[in-house]
C-alpha cells in the first residue's frame, strides 16, 4: 500500500502527475474530499474490494477548510495501513507545517511554477510594461498562460494586502519586498487591476469574447503598466 500526495500552484503540473500515476492503477474509485464525511471514509477504507486491488482518488481533502470532519478525516489516512492504494490531489499548496505532519512512507509530490514566473511578478509596477512583457514573452515558452492568471490574480490580491493590511502572516522579508513593490501602486490602482483580471475570468467562463486568455492579459498588462 502507498499513498500519493500531490499538490501545488501549478495544478497542470500537478495534474499531469496524478494523471501518470492513475495510469498504473485499473480500478479506481473517487471520492469528493470537499464533502468527504469520516464515517464514509471508515467504511470504505474498511471494506477491501473483491478483487483486493482497488485504488482511491481523493480530491481536496486538504484544501477544504477547517472543520472536526476534515480532521478526522485526514487522521483517518493517515492511521490507514490495508491493502489499498491512494492517489490525493490538492488544488493548491500546502504548508510545511501540513505536510511534515504526515506519514514517512506516503509519496508527496509539490508541483511549483517556474522562477521565471516569480520574476514576472516582481516586475508589476506602473510603468514597467517593456520588461513585464520581454519576461512574459519568454515564460510563454514553457507555461500556461492559464498559470501566469492564477498566480498573477493570487499576487495582486496579496498587494492589496500589503497596502491596507495591518497584519500579514507571511515571513517579515516576504512582507517587506510585497510593501516595497505596493508602495509603487495607488490602492484604487490596484483595485482595479484585480477587478480587471475578475471580469477576464467571468468573460471566459461566460463565452462572452472572442480573445483568449493570453491576448487579454497582454491588454491589460497594457493598461496598467505602460
Amino acid at each position: 500500500m502507498t499513498t500519493y500526495l500531490f499538490h501545488g500552484d501549478d495544478n497542470a503540473s500537478s495534474r499531469n502527475n496524478l494523471f501518470e500515476q492513475k495510469k498504473k492503477h485499473v480500478d479506481i474509485r473517487e471520492l469528493n474530499g470537499d464533502k468527504l464525511l469520516p464515517k464514509d471514509l471508515a467504511s470504505t477504507l474498511g471494506t477491501e474490494s473483491l478483487f483486493g486491488n482497488e485504488t482511491l482518488l481523493i480530491e481536496n481533502l486538504f484544501s477544504r477548510p477547517r472543520s472536526k470532519d476534515k480532521d478526522a478525516c485526514v487522521q483517518l489516512l493517515i492511521n490507514y495501513s490495508g491493502n489499498r492504494d491512494i492517489l490525493i490531489w490538492e488544488k493548491k499548496t500546502l504548508t510545511k507545517l501540513t505536510t511534515n505532519k504526515l506519514p514517512k512512507t506516503w509519496i508527496v509530490k509539490e508541483s511549483k511554477p517556474p522562477a521565471l514566473l516569480y520574476n514576472f511578478l516582481d516586475t508589476i509596477v506602473p510603468g514597467n510594461y517593456q520588461q513585464a512583457t520581454k519576461i512574459l514573452v519568454t515564460l510563454r515558452k514553457n507555461t500556461d498562460d492559464g498559470l501566469t492568471y492564477i498566480m498573477l490574480s493570487r499576487h495582486i490580491s496579496t498587494l492589496i494586502q500589503a497596502k491596507t493590511a495591518t497584519n500579514l502572516k507571511l515571513p517579515p522579508w516576504q512582507i517587506g519586498k510585497l510593501k516595497r513593490q505596493a508602495s509603487s501602486w495607488e490602492i484604487s490602482q490596484l483595485l482595479f487591476f484585480y477587478d480587471e483580471l475578475y471580469k477576464i475570468d467571468k468573460k471566459i467562463k461566460t463565452g462572452t469574447t472572442k480573445l483568449d486568455l493570453g491576448s487579454q492579459l497582454d491588454i491589460l498588462l497594457l493598461q496598467v503598466l505602460g
